[in-house]
């Protein structure tokens, strides 16, 4: 198969860290092309091209550019792909370079909540290709399906859905759960309203104000990275707070931290989560989209509320259980043995070859 794969960007966040990794195994038995719509040179886009994968950057400018979407024209026509595989916000311009055609199948995989996913007036623009069939929707999680289900107003049996995965070799599950000196919380991902940071910043703040030892580590850059600095300045909070920027090797971060927090207002299956069950870390994640189909509250995670003071409750128990932690860090561990690369990979490529006959 010839397999054209289509991003705005790969800036280090979850669907991009999804589609790097299905390209090297798609890329195993396939032909892959990888488009980048916006020219935004990243660790990822450099372990592509290290990797061997045919990557092409389209230098779209800021909002609708007419011009990418011709040079985008122009590269179906040339490659001829039997599948085109888009991401994010990506499936109108596909449409648009005339993607639709008998010669090929169009799939979307819906990478959040499916009202969350993309602006209201592109939703509408995509139940019209998904309830004709021109374009199917893909869920990666039972929720993210069964919001599909709903917003798009379809038949559940027609909604295929298959797991996010990582390659698991990269991480070195954590065996040593005593505390570091001061006790690390650690946070993966961008800057922006669904993660969520201004809660975990209240809720370190009462925690330094009930005379914790605490710190907390935030990953990432985002369009709120400002305003999240200036609030934990505004709060006294600067000694207590790492503003780590991305990396792309979260590794590391993982090896010196006592706990992950992932405590968004949403969420689709979050890659940062599937990364740290593989390091087997004991985590706190809120209580919606995917993420109660990856964790069980109480067995592999502690399950929460999106606000400062179940924030607060959940760190406090596990800083003060050691074996709490163990426990939910090793369950975790054996979980995420359901999410790996090869797994995803296998699944996508039954899809293709079931749609395209």
């Amino acid at each position: 198969m010839k397999i054209l794969e289509i991003m705005p960007d790969f800036n280090l966040a979850g669907a991009e860290i999804m589609v790097e990794n299905l390209c090297y195994e798609l890329n195993k038995q396939h032909e892959i092309m990888v488009v980048s719509m916006y020219h935004c040179e990243t660790a990822i886009t450099e372990r592509l091209i290290h990797n061997g994968i045919n990557l092409v950057f389209l230098d779209k400018k800021s909002g609708f550019d007419w011009s990418a979407t011709q040079k985008l024209k122009k590269i179906i026509r040339d490659f001829r792909p039997d599948i085109i595989h888009t991401h994010r916000y990506m499936l109108m311009y596909a449409v648009l370079a005339g993607g639709l055609s008998k010669e090929r199948k169009i799939f979307h995989t819906v990478h959040n909540v499916a009202e969350k996913e993309v602006p209201s007036k592109l939703q509408h623009f995509q139940k019209f290709l998904f309830r004709s069939r021109k374009a199917v929707p893909v869920a990666i999680s039972p929720r993210v399906r069964k919001s599909i289900e709903k917003r798009y107003g379809m038949n559940i049996n027609e909604i295929p859905m298959i797991y996010n995965g990582i390659d698991v070799n990269n991480f070195s599950p954590k065996d040593d759960y005593a505390q570091h000196d001061v006790f690390t919380c650690l946070h993966i991902g961008r800057f922006s309203e669904q993660k969520n940071h201004i809660e975990m910043v209240l809720a370190l703040k009462k925690l330094i104000d009930a005379g914790e030892k605490i710190r907390f580590i935030f990953v990432g850059e985002g369009d709120l990275l400002g305003d999240i600095k200036e609030q934990v300045d505004k709060q006294h909070l600067t000694k207590y707070v790492i503003f780590a920027g991305t990396t792309g090797n979260v590794r590391p971060w993982f090896e010196k931290s006592d706990l992950f927090m992932l405590p968004s207002k949403w969420e689709g299956m979050p890659m940062t989560l599937i990364e740290a069950m593989s390091a087997a870390m004991p985590i706190i994640a809120s209580n919606v989209g995917g993420v109660p189909d990856m964790l069980e509250n109480e067995r592999s995670a502690l399950l929460i509320e999106p606000n400062a003071d179940e924030i607060e409750k959940a760190i406090i128990r596990l800083k003060d259980n050691t074996q709490f932690r163990a426990r939910l860090g090793q369950t975790a561990f054996k979980e995420g043995q359901n999410f790996t690369a090869e797994h995803m990979g296998k699944e996508y490529e039954e899809l293709f070859f079931r749609k395209i006959g």
